[in-house]
């Protein structure tokens, strides 16, 4: 059983870790204003996500073109027969934003898997085995690499918001 000084210390430990995440995670949540001709400049087949004010999640697509009025561009898709045109009336587009590439966010989420499974075999019963981390880092970077394209962890820049 751990003493009340040693709980108070971790308590300490956690409260300087979350001041210093906010200090990190902070400027980059800046508003990013960009202005509609930005999105208008934008080269077709750039990856991009439009966040509309009607939908939930933000539609991940690649830019076709953009005129006054609206945005077009076709969903994503690991089908190349599968590919949809999808347009976006202006006055409801709230954000388009830049997005990496499905191999970049496929190694973002291999790394972090690789980490958490790293992490959870070391830490496991079997953890004094040499291995245990070894193999939890694979299997989690594993499905972290498929789970990254499917849900980026990390965005591009705001081209428009409003």
């Amino acid at each position: 059983m751990a003493s009340p000084l040693v709980w108070g210390a971790m308590r300490y430990q956690y409260t300087i870790t979350f001041v210093v995440f906010l200090a990190v995670c902070a400027p980059a949540s800046g508003r990013q204003v960009g202005s509609w001709e930005n999105a208008k400049d934008l080269d077709p087949g750039t990856r991009i996500s439009v966040k509309d004010f009607k939908l939930l999640p933000a539609i991940r697509c690649d830019f076709e073109w953009a005129n006054e009025r609206e945005l077009a561009c076709t969903l994503a898709s690991r089908v190349p027969f599968g590919r949809t045109p999808q347009r976006f009336e202006r006055r409801h587009i709230r954000r388009v934003r830049l997005e990496h590439s499905d191999i970049f966010n496929s190694k973002v989420g291999a790394a972090v898997g690789a980490g958490i499974g790293a992490a959870m075999g070391a830490s496991s019963r079997e953890g004094r085995r040499s291995g245990a981390w070894l193999e939890g880092a694979g299997l989690f970077g594993f499905f972290g690499a498929h789970w990254g394209t499917v849900i980026p962890l990390l965005h591009g820049k705001v081209v428009y918001s409003r």
